[in-house]
């Protein structure tokens, strides 16, 4: 009676299925290490990426021209009598602010790793509406135009013209609000005259993003340069896009009210943080970036194995075959071994590339050893033909990105009829007892 209970769990499809659900959960393990190794990757590209900034360039924000104009305030302390000073500066946004950027886009290289730097050449012009009340005791004597840029060591050039008349921009400037590094100039302002005009040219460096604020009441501002994959980013989409072939062009016009930053202020309600969150920018994004297709083909994976073995395991059931348990362990380490091949192939040939390789060698070395395993030349064919299959779909899911959800759910319904489909006429029940029965009747 034991002889036939221990092969009644040898035979019994309930208690295989258990295990092998097992196998496919030990075989995360390795999979979450490569995941690991994903990510080890994908930070020490994002830590070469750095480096290049630091020396080239880190992601700009641009904002201004903004005037800031010093004055004093004074009060007595009620406690002990005294004169109490303090120093604010009065902040004047322009009326109306064109900015116009134009990217000169391209890769550097380091290692294995390619970084997108871009060199900007940016107009701003426009004109500032001095207000009709003021705070007493402004020092008009003493005003400044300011600029604030986040990486102000990666400025090439500046020039400004102020009422048609050049000036020369100073780094930095002292006890301005914000912690950004700022270019000023100092202004002689006639205060007879309320409307000042100003132009601007600029050229710096930066890395992956450039954002620039909107502070004027009325506030356009065009990017563009040869770039084939720009991402729009900020509070703003822009009006106007244009992408060909490997050049962009965009352009946002900002209304004051949706802005919801006044035109002037003094540094005792600063709307600086409020500035430096309402930018509109772009971003060089990388579609084809190998760790993001990497990490998104491993959300398949329990996917891939799962199917691998439940196509087997259907030759088990409507068949006289029995694969063991290690040979369906190797398998599903081929499987794994795919993610691993094209993670270290992505990086030197490209994902496309590295992707059609390791999948060719993987399909090919599990039919080869499903050859001698499932006995037959057509059963480890078949099982070739599902993989490629199998690798085919994950390809589309990885490319579409709207659609991926839809596709993969299609798949997996289409997958789990077809199993279906194949086991209708397996009796389940005398297929666990007849060699139970056989042996208990003798």
């Amino acid at each position: 009676m034991a002889t036939s209970f221990q092969q009644w769990l040898k035979q019994s499809q309930l208690l295989r299925i258990f295990i092998l659900g097992i196998l496919v959960l030990l075989l995360q393990i390795p999979l979450f290490q490569i995941s690991d190794l994903v990510y080890e990757r994908e930070s020490r590209k994002e830590q070469t990426a750095g480096e290049i900034a630091n020396k080239w360039g880190n992601s700009q924000i641009l904002f201004g021209p903004s005037i800031y104009i010093p004055y004093t305030t004074h009060h007595v302390n009620n406690e002990t009598g005294k004169v109490i000073s303090k120093h604010h500066w009065y902040v004047i946004l322009p009326e109306a602010m064109s900015t116009m950027a134009n990217l000169s886009i391209e890769k550097r290289y380091r290692s294995l790793y390619e970084i997108p730097v871009y060199q900007a050449d940016v107009s701003i012009k426009g004109h500032f509406q001095l207000p009709e009340t003021t705070p007493d005791g402004l020092q008009w004597d003493k005003a400044i135009v300011a600029i604030k840029l986040n990486d102000s060591k990666a400025l090439i050039s500046g020039k400004l013209q102020w009422n048609s008349h050049p000036l020369n921009f100073q780094p930095g400037s002292p006890h301005l609000p914000g912690d950004i590094q700022y270019l000023h100039s100092k202004l002689q302002i006639d205060e007879t005259s309320t409307s000042h005009t100003y132009n601007i040219q600029l050229k710096f460096n930066g890395t992956d993003e450039l954002y620039i604020a909107p502070i004027g009441n009325e506030s356009t501002i065009s990017i563009g340069g040869n770039w084939a994959d720009p991402s729009f980013q900020g509070n703003w989409l822009p009006q106007q896009r244009d992408i060909i072939d490997t050049e962009f062009n965009s352009k946002w016009q900002v209304p004051f009210l949706s802005r919801n930053i006044p035109q002037y202020w003094n540094d005792a309600n600063d709307f600086t943080d409020a500035l430096a969150n309402s930018v509109v920018g772009i971003k060089l994004t990388t579609p084809t970036d190998v760790y993001r297709q990497i990490h998104r083909a491993i959300k398949y994976d329990l996917l891939f194995i799962a199917l691998t073995f439940i196509v087997i395991w259907l030759w088990e059931a409507m068949g006289r075959l029995t694969v063991h348990y290690i040979q369906y362990l190797l398998i599903g380490a081929g499987l794994c071994m795919f993610y691993l091949l094209t993670l270290a192939l992505a990086e030197h040939i490209g994902f496309i590339a590295a992707y059609i390789l390791a999948s060719s060698s993987v399909i090919l070395m599990i039919t080869s050893y499903a050859w001698s395993v499932l006995k037959t030349p057509f059963r480890a064919l078949l099982l070739g033909i599902i993989l490629i299959c199998l690798y085919g779909f994950l390809y589309t899911l990885l490319q579409e990105r709207d659609y991926s959800l839809l596709l993969g759910s299609v798949g997996l319904f289409a997958a789990l009829s077809a199993i279906m489909f194949c086991t209708r006429k397996i009796d389940w029940n005398s297929k666990g007892n007849e060699l139970l029965n056989s042996s208990t009747q003798k």
